[in-house]
């Protein structure tokens, strides 16, 4: 069976990494797959228009997406192996589930098993829709209280010291050696 996590992890935070361990007391093995941008940032800076609003089309601007897929996997991957889960966890860069569902499922052998955070937002319930449509399971670890990647890349953005109360502290070390972001 494969068992996927997978997300934009823009950037990977708190509850992103709750979900990994919540799974992991479940499944043996787990695939995080990071969700591969069909933008890139471009250098373009966030404004309060685009920033704070992350359904539809939004989830798509490159003020959402201010890290590559390169530099996600990398900084999940620093995670896993400092947590010493390599043989249980594999990081790889993962087509959007839901505009490439023949590739999902050559690269994803099934059965399949779906993680999610929640189905407390539209978006998640399409997700879940979706994979169970196409015969997959679904199983939501997460709580009902999200933390939003959209309010941690603001604190980013605002230089608040508060953003490390949100990520792993790995993750928020390995972020500084990401000047060239603008969140």
């Amino acid at each position: 069976m494969t068992v996927v996590f997978c997300g934009r992890f823009q950037p990977f935070h708190n509850e992103h990494y709750q979900i990994v361990k919540t799974a992991l007391a479940k499944y043996d093995r787990l695939v995080i797959g990071v969700i591969i941008n069909s933008v890139d940032r471009q250098g373009k800076k966030c404004n309060s228009a685009t920033s704070t609003v992350e359904m539809g089309n939004a989830r798509q601007e490159p003020c959402s997406n201010p890290l590559t897929v390169i530099e996600r996997v990398a900084m999940i991957n620093k995670l896993v192996d400092n947590l010493d889960l390599r043989e249980r966890i594999v990081v790889t860069a993962l087509p959007r589930p839901t505009l490439y569902w023949e590739l999902v499922e050559t690269l994803l052998p099934a059965p399949r098993v779906w993680i999610l955070g929640s189905a407390s937002d539209e978006f998640e319930r399409a997700k879940m829709d979706l994979f169970r449509s196409n015969g997959d399971r679904v199983d939501a670890v997460g709580s009902s209280q999200s933390t939003s990647g959209t309010v941690v890349r603001a604190l980013l953005r605002n230089q608040d010291p508060v953003a490390a109360d949100y990520l792993p502290s790995l993750i928020y070390e390995e972020l500084k050696h990401y000047a060239h972001v603008r969140w």
